[in-house]
């Protein structure tokens, strides 16, 4: 095969592993019926986090580490005012996302010049270079299995579906919903440690890069596309992507488009699109009937 091709591959499925950590996390919060609108704000938080740790003490496994278990921390809060005290999920995701962006923009300052130390793997073959594209694959594979084919994840979608059901059966709607809400935030700390930490072209980003990337905000809207199936999050966010990768090459010969204002406002566009056409749409077999509903 061509190395070339081999490269753009290993690049776009690099770019594309933010996305599938977080879809993934909220996901599996979605699952239990729970509604997390501030990711982004989570998501920042835990890019920031990477991104400051890795820049002082030049580790690359700390700054993953750090992220994950900070958003693991915030997202316990969210859960006990979302899950136990009830609040309204829509506020709470709001607060959430100011709190995020608000954090990030006031702790950011003195980080804004710093570079970071080369990637651990920067001298591999570029399609070994991202450790993390194998083990995002491998955790939506493992949610895929849990909640499809033990009883632990029968549960967790009864769960989702009706948790009025679940809890007169005896099962523990409160404790689950807030044990996932916890793990999903903390792949949501992942995914914005991979954003901060990984360039596809090796290396990694600037702190201005990092915080005006808008990609991660199509996670809102991914969940409709792969129609709340683990197994359909990897072609919902290949197929997103590509459309657009693909509308300035397709445009081009017609129209004059800025690439790098493109990339900040098509994934934008997109998500808009997305939540219009899933919008109109009244069947969705695999959607929890209890998303966003706190009582039990």
């Amino acid at each position: 095969m061509n190395p070339d091709w081999i490269n753009i591959a290993a690049a776009f499925l690099s770019t594309s592993t933010p996305l599938f950590l977080v879809v993934l996390g909220l996901m599996m919060q979605e699952k239990v019926g729970v509604l997390n609108i501030g990711v982004v704000g989570l998501v920042t938080l835990g890019a920031l986090t990477a991104f400051t740790t890795t820049s002082d003490t030049n580790s690359y496994l700390l700054g993953y580490t750090t992220a994950a278990l900070l958003t693991a921390i915030i997202s316990a809060g969210f859960a006990f005012f979302v899950v136990v005290m009830m609040v309204n999920p829509y506020l709470a995701g709001f607060g959430l996302w100011v709190l995020g962006i608000g954090l990030s923009a006031l702790l950011s300052a003195p980080y804004l010049t710093q570079t970071l130390p080369p990637m651990p793997f920067a001298n591999e073959s570029p399609i070994w270079q991202d450790p993390m594209v194998f083990i995002s694959l491998l955790l939506i594979l493992t949610a895929h299995f849990v909640f499809q084919h033990t009883r632990m994840g029968l549960i967790m979608r009864a769960i989702g579906h009706s948790a009025k059901a679940a809890h007169i059966l005896g099962h523990e709607v409160l404790v689950t919903r807030f044990i996932v809400t916890i793990i999903g935030g903390l792949l949501c700390g992942l995914g914005g440690a991979h954003l901060a930490l990984t360039h596809p072209l090796g290396g990694a980003p600037s702190w201005q890069e990092i915080s005006s990337n808008t990609t991660i905000w199509l996670t809102l809207g991914l969940s409709f596309v792969a129609g709340w199936r683990f197994l359909r999050i990897v072609p919902a966010v290949l197929c997103t992507n590509l459309l657009i990768l693909g509308v300035p090459i397709f445009f081009t010969p017609w129209f004059s488009i800025d690439l790098g204002l493109w990339v900040k406002v098509g994934p934008l566009i997109v998500l808009f699109v997305i939540l219009c056409a899933t919008g109109l749409a009244h069947k969705w077999p695999d959607r929890p009937k209890d998303l966003g509903r706190g009582n039990i």
